[in-house]
């Protein structure tokens, strides 16, 4: 077993640094910087392990399941036809698809765990379970849905565990890129296998920052007067169309923030561990305590960078 170092930050948090002896030395200064992780002891992950069925096994899992859903992507990439649930808001038989193979996977291996997916598969299967229930599956099976359409590359899989409410294992996976982002609960999120960190940006005005407000932007007054004062403040500012991805992206560091009020539980339950266990800061749109029943969000590289976007849309 690898032991758990602790360290106080440049910023003065204290931090946890798991794993560190599997890295390179010139690794570890990064790591000390930017991996703000739950000050857990190995007692307690061995216990969260035991109460959720296994931990290596769930996240393994996890990642099979939404490496399976983004094969169904890529099969059915210009073979689909395409219907609207409501007005600008797509669906294909690659949703479905991709849907079906997660859902099977995840059912077979874990029979007695609840499953929320945002497609109906069919009247005899329950796929709106409780988030909650002691274990929930909680699956958007195409996050992007209109970008894929369109043949634009941004768009994934997102598929997360989540008991009592909390996110427990996470994984979106980008099928374009063949890139997979896990999280743990109490471990590092990591890509492909590497650990990755939120960047340390503090300030609106030095953030590559990314929101998203519904495909359809009707109405939607708020969201757009947000759109615009970001994008005089912030450094640069976008609008990318798929929750999950964005989310990814602020865990690794390649955006520096992100807001949305109109995301779902599948949109954001697997992005939320992967920025937390990043080294990032996820908070209700208000500032006030994430709650995945209420996906009104704001996640970004550190708490100062959440304290000055909610700032921001309070203004």
């Amino acid at each position: 077993m690898i032991p758990t170092l602790n360290a106080v930050s440049s910023r003065g948090e204290k931090i946890a640094l798991a794993e560190c002896l599997q890295y390179p030395l010139h690794c570890v200064s990064r790591v000390l910087f930017f991996t703000k992780l739950p000050n857990l002891t190995h007692s307690k992950l061995s216990n969260l392990g035991q109460e959720n069925v296994v931990m290596p096994e769930l996240i393994n899992i996890c990642e099979q399941a939404a490496r399976l859903g983004g094969a169904e992507l890529l099969r059915w990439k210009g073979k689909f036809s395409v219907t609207e649930k409501s007005v600008a808001d797509l669906v294909t038989e690659a949703d479905f698809a991709s849907q079906r193979a997660i859902y099977d996977l995840l059912t077979r291996e874990f029979p007695d765990h609840g499953f929320h997916g945002e497609e109906e598969l069919s009247v005899m299967e329950n796929t709106k379970a409780d988030l909650h229930s002691d274990h929930c599956w909680v699956v958007d099976p195409l996050d992007g849905t209109t970008n894929y359409v369109h043949g634009l590359p941004y768009y994934c899989v997102s598929v997360a565990m989540v008991a009592h409410g909390k996110t427990q294992v996470a994984a979106v996976y980008d099928p374009e890129r063949d890139e997979c982002f896990s999280a743990i609960a109490g471990e590092n999120s990591k890509c492909n296998g590497q650990l990755i960190f939120t960047s340390d940006a503090e300030k609106v005005s030095e953030s590559l920052l990314v929101t998203g407000f519904g495909p359809n932007a009707a109405g939607k007054t708020h969201e757009m007067d947000w759109f615009m004062r970001a994008s005089t403040q912030a450094q640069s500012l976008r609008r990318m169309g798929a929750a999950a991805l964005n989310l990814a992206y602020v865990a690794c560091g390649r955006m520096d923030g992100y807001w949305q009020t109109t995301a779902k539980a599948w949109d954001v339950a697997a992005g939320d561990l992967l920025v937390r266990q990043a080294g990032g800061h996820v908070t209700s749109i208000d500032g006030s305590q994430f709650d995945l029943r209420n996906p009104k969000m704001v996640a970004s590289a550190t708490p100062g960078l959440s304290r000055a976007i909610v700032q921001m849309l309070d203004a």
